[in-house]
């Protein structure tokens, strides 16, 4: 696949009236498709040949004129199968967790959750629960249907139940058992076909109790102002922005309270809410008043493309073409490259940027990847002290991010490697 020659780069796929999945309208406008990524970028295998033969799907980037969203209008979910083994955990970063460990903070502060019951949707391996629930004595219980281990347990001086499953209505009777004080999701809305039919669906469970919400997602608009090109994976299928985010909320009657970016430069938005029928309570403080937010614009139809998402195929083919004589300038040197980190934008250059197959390995922090190859490109995955025999001279990084805390284990390494950021 020669993506630097591919016309699916320059050029928009034909014109399709497809609803947005986040409002509903039909006034879309493709602008970006590329064909084949892997279906998953948290599946990893145990040899390359397995690796090399895992599930693909196609991209066709669309923008809705009504409200800002992007989403893959080819996104099929049958391809989509979450299975436990599925591993995306950050926590590994010492950066993350230190992210973390403050928006639970802030969350235990702000919703005085201190002996509650809460509900984690995509609890992943719970690890967030758990520090909710440790910080406050709080009960736990985590839905996902990457759990490995369903069950209840008791450990770390908290109660966790996990359950293996998708959030749905079919959970509607279960919600009522358990008559949660607070509700959490993370990094998961922007991987649901119909994040809509989701939040709908939420609100009809939490009815008129006075529940905390805290929704957390991938930051996709600010993605595109910086033209992260690496930041398009097959399974998230929605690209928010702030505005889409609101609206999302707002129109399926929650009550915004607070929202915005965070983490680093904004990597991520949130929201913090209640149904909208529900007073603000008042908690011992006054800080969960609706927050007014001056830039915030719901004004309706948009007129035209934004430019970062109009020039963005030209800036991903560019980009493409750009690393591609970089690589071939590595070879000329005879200098070895590896690459380090496997999210999704990991995976994602692997699998598109040309020449990237001339990596062999690729180095991560997070134990449960090490030893697995990459989704797709077969790459062999190693932990970071495995360099040492290595010896790089150069390494690629995939999330900009985390540039700095790579750099200072790569020193710690004794490594003296150029580093740069894809």
């Amino acid at each position: 696949m020669n993506l630097t020659s591919s016309s699916s780069l320059t050029q928009a796929p034909a014109a399709q009236i497809v609803a947005c999945n986040a409002c509903g309208s039909s006034d879309t406008t493709p602008f970006f498709d590329l064909p084949e990524l892997p279906v998953h970028v948290g599946n990893f295998y145990d040899d390359a040949a397995s690796a090399k033969r895992t599930p693909r799907g196609s991209i066709e980037l669309a923008y809705c004129q009504g409200c800002g969203h992007v989403f893959n209008q080819a996104f099929r979910s049958d391809l989509v199968d979450y299975q436990p083994g599925y591993e995306v955990a950050l926590h590994h970063s010492p950066g993350f967790r230190n992210f973390m460990q403050s928006v639970a903070e802030r969350l235990r502060d702000k919703y005085q959750l201190s002996g509650k019951t809460i509900v984690e949707i995509g609890a992943g391996s719970a690890w967030f629960l758990e520090l909710l629930c440790q910080l406050g004595g709080n009960k736990g219980i985590g839905i996902d249907p990457t759990i490995g281990r369903p069950g209840c347990y008791e450990q770390n001086g908290v109660q966790l139940e996990l359950i293996q499953a998708r959030f749905d209505r079919r959970l509607h009777s279960r919600f009522e058992e358990w008559l949660p004080d607070f509700v959490c999701c993370l990094s998961v809305l922007e991987h649901i076909a119909q994040p809509q039919v989701l939040v709908q669906d939420l609100r009809s469970m939490v009815g008129s109790r006075n529940i905390g919400i805290y929704f957390e997602i991938f930051n996709a608009f600010r993605a595109f102002q910086r033209q992260e090109i690496w930041s398009i994976h097959y399974e998230q299928c929605s690209y928010f922005s702030e505005s889409s985010f609101r609206r999302l909320f707002t129109s399926s009657g929650f009550q915004v309270l607070e929202g915005g970016g965070c983490y680093g430069e904004d990597q991520y938005l949130y929201l913090d809410c209640l149904p909208a029928s529900v007073a603000a309570p008042v908690y011992g403080q006054s800080n969960l008043r609706p927050t007014v937010i001056s830039d915030y614009q719901d004004s309706g139809v948009i007129n035209n493309l934004p430019p970062e998402i109009s020039q963005f195929a030209c800036y991903f083919r560019q980009r493409c073409e750009i690393w591609s004589e970089r690589f071939q300038d590595y070879r000329r040197q005879g200098k070895a490259v590896v690459f380090w980190g496997t999210g999704g934008k990991g995976v994602t250059f692997l699998n598109c940027c040309p020449c990237a197959s001339a990596i062999e390995v690729v180095a991560e922090i997070n134990p449960a990847k090490q030893g697995k190859f990459v989704p797709g490109s077969a790459q062999k995955i190693v932990a970071p002290e495995d360099l040492i025999d290595y010896q790089p001279d150069v390494i690629i990084v995939s999330n900009a991010l985390y540039e700095q805390e790579i750099r200072d284990q790569a020193s710690a390494l004794g490594l003296r490697s150029e580093i740069h950021v894809a």
